[in-house]
């Protein structure tokens, strides 16, 4: 399994992946939040995964990631989306 930690942002977002021992693994993504986000994160993550399910874990403090959670799933991915208070 891997997972993707995504921490968004208004103009970017940072994802790093980790294998199933908490290694990281690839290079860390900064990309654009705009309409190319979600072809570069799959891009990026299928370059890397080597077929293991993907879990995607998205912080999203402000509403920044919503369109990105809701754009995940229908990518046969799972994904975990953590609304954070304050």
């Amino acid at each position: 399994m891997v997972t993707v930690g995504i921490d968004p942002h208004k103009h970017v977002h940072v994802a790093v992946a980790v294998n199933a021992d908490g290694k990281r693994i690839g290079k860390p993504l900064t990309v654009s939040n705009d309409v190319s986000l979600i072809a570069v994160l799959l891009k990026w993550i299928r370059s890397i995964e080597d077929g293991v399910p993907v879990t995607w874990a998205i912080e999203d403090g402000r509403g920044f990631a919503r369109r990105l959670g809701v754009s995940c799933q229908p990518c046969k991915s799972e994904v975990a989306h953590d609304r954070l208070a304050g």
